[in-house]
C-alpha cells in the first residue's frame, strides 16, 4: 500500500474517531507528503531532461552582406576581363600586314615563276650581294580554281626596326624604268614582327588582284607605327607583279 493511501486511511480513521484537531493534523500530513512528492518528481524531471542550453542567435549584419556582394561583383568583373584579355588587338588593323617567319626559311612557291627581282641598297647594283640585299619572287598559280600570283620577299643585313613594303607602278625595266605619270606609292604591307638582330625578313602572300604591271618595290624603315608614307628606303628593286 502506498504512503498516500495509508495516510488517507489514517485521515479517515482519525476523522471519524477523534476530534477535529486530529483530523486537521492528518489532513496536513497528507498535503505535506503530496507537496514533497511533487517537488521530487519535478526535480527528477529536470535532471532527466538535462540543462537547457541557449540557442545560438544567428545574425546577418547588413554591412557584411554589402561587402560580400561587392567582392562577388569584383570577382565576376575580373573573370570577364581575364577571359577577354587573352585576345590581342591585331598589329596595324587598318593596314595590310606581311608576317615574317625569319630566320626560318619559306617553302617553295606554287606555280610557274615569272618574277625573280633582286633588291639592293639605293645606288647599289642589284644582284651583286653586299651586306644588305634581298629578293622578291612571284609565280603564277591556280589556287582553288582561281588564278593567283603568290609572292615571297626575303632580305638580310637590315638594321633592327619596323619595316614596310611599298610599290610604285613604273614603265620599263632596270635603269630605263620611269614612274607611271600620277602613280603614287602604295603600301604593300607592314612587316610584323619588327626585324630583330638577325636582320632578316621572310614573308609570303598573294598579290592583290587589282595590281598588274611592273613596279618599283621598296623596303623602307618606318620611324613610327603610323604608315602614312614611305620611310627611309633600305632596299629596292623592279619587277613585274
Amino acid at each position: 500500500m502506498s504512503v498516500e493511501l495509508e495516510l488517507l486511511r489514517q485521515f479517515r480513521a482519525e476523522d471519524g474517531a477523534v476530534d477535529a484537531a486530529s483530523a486537521d493534523a492528518a489532513r496536513s500530513r497528507v498535503l505535506a507528503h503530496i507537496a514533497a512528492a511533487g517537488q521530487g518528481e519535478h526535480a527528477r524531471g529536470r535532471a532527466w531532461r538535462g540543462p537547457r542550453l541557449p540557442r545560438p542567435a544567428v545574425r546577418v549584419r547588413g554591412d557584411f552582406v554589402a561587402v560580400s556582394l561587392a567582392v562577388m561583383v569584383v570577382i565576376a568583373v575580373v573573370s570577364v576581363f581575364l577571359s577577354v584579355g587573352g585576345t590581342r588587338v591585331p598589329e596595324h588593323p587598318a593596314y595590310p600586314v606581311l608576317r615574317s617567319v625569319a630566320p626560318k626559311g619559306l617553302p617553295p612557291l606554287p606555280g610557274q615563276l615569272f618574277c625573280d627581282a633582286d633588291l639592293a641598297a639605293p645606288g647599289a647594283i642589284p644582284g651583286l650581294g653586299g651586306p644588305r640585299s634581298g629578293v622578291i619572287l612571284v609565280t603564277a598559280a591556280t589556287i582553288r580554281g582561281v588564278n593567283e600570283s603568290p609572292f615571297s620577299i626575303t632580305t638580310r643585313g637590315l638594321a633592327p626596326g619596323e619595316y614596310a613594303a611599298w610599290i610604285t607602278q613604273v614603265d620599263g625595266l632596270g635603269s630605263e624604268a620611269v614612274p607611271v605619270p600620277g602613280a603614287k606609292p602604295r603600301l604593300f604591307g607592314v612587316i610584323v614582327p619588327e626585324v630583330g638582330g638577325d636582320g632578316r625578313i621572310a614573308v609570303e602572300g598573294v598579290v592583290p588582284s587589282d595590281i598588274s604591271g611592273t613596279y618599283l618595290i621598296r623596303i623602307t624603315l618606318q620611324s613610327d607605327s603610323t604608315v602614312t608614307k614611305p620611310g627611309r628606303t633600305t632596299l629596292e628593286g623592279i619587277g613585274p607583279l
